[in-house]
């Protein structure tokens, strides 16, 4: 007689996701596999730089590859405040810290 109502218990199902290009910056090798492998699972096309010279390298010569920068904010040579005041600059890609989407995926996929 009712129609039958069916919700997802996760609140983000992927299945019908947009899967993005995220450069992912960080000095810390073990925090950098960790969270490059959590947004790979999630079958999200990743590129891992272990500085910020290399990462605006990168994302000078190709900055249109990308959909969104990851940093971590405890680096040598420049923070990742400091980055992240580099890339507002110069490009149009958002930025997120790192430790925030560890957070995120972790909350949600557990």
């Amino acid at each position: 007689m009712g129609a039958e109502v069916v919700v997802a218990n996760k609140c983000c199902d992927n299945e019908f996701s947009e899967k993005i290009t995220i450069l992912v910056v960080d000095n810390d090798t073990t925090s950098l596999l960790i969270t490059s492998a959590s947004l790979r699972k999630e079958k999200h096309k990743v590129v891992t730089v272990k500085n910020t010279k290399d990462a605006l390298r990168i994302l000078r010569l190709i900055s249109n590859t990308f959909d969104l920068v990851i940093t971590d904010v405890h680096m040598p040579e420049m923070n990742g405040f400091q980055f992240q005041q580099q890339i507002i600059k110069e490009f149009d890609i958002p930025i997120a810290c790192e430790f925030l989407i560890l957070y995120i995926l972790q909350n949600i996929y557990s």
